[in-house]
């Protein structure tokens, strides 16, 4: 999505992102200074990568589609695992949740965090692909 085309609403989020993940210590590389620079289409709107001592995590900003997408991979890069968290109106809470748990979470370890993000979203689901989604609920 170009930066033009955003809402007002879809860039204080993505605004919203990039300051809590940065805060929390994630990197967010220049994605964020190409969707600023209005030259090109940058999807997902907003993206960073966090590295804890057992995993490599993953989280970006869907716009279009208001979801955040948090990826949990294994160290050995072997095992992954890919989250929606379609989080409506309360981003904040749902980045917030998620940056709570970034030192802890792996790819066997992301059990407290889904059941947090069951109370917190609208919808939560497992992403098997682009086209295969698989609903969670408690």
């Amino acid at each position: 999505m170009f930066k033009k085309d955003m809402s007002e609403k879809q860039l204080a989020e993505k605004n919203l992102f990039v300051e809590k993940v940065v805060a929390a210590g994630w990197d967010i590389g220049t994605s964020d200074q190409l969707l600023e620079s209005g030259l090109m289409k940058v999807s997902p709107e907003g993206y960073a990568e966090y590295q804890n001592e057992r995993a490599n995590l993953e989280l970006s900003y869907h716009a279009p589609e208001s979801y955040v997408a948090l990826l949990i991979g294994s160290k050995d890069l072997r095992d992954s695992i890919k989250f929606r968290f379609h989080y409506g109106t309360r981003l904040a809470e749902v980045l917030n949740a998620i940056i709570d748990t970034q030192a802890t979470l792996s790819h066997g370890d992301f059990t407290k965090l889904i059941e947090k993000m069951i109370e917190l979203c609208e919808n939560v689901f497992i992403e098997k692909s682009d086209k295969e989604l698989i609903q969670v609920s408690a």
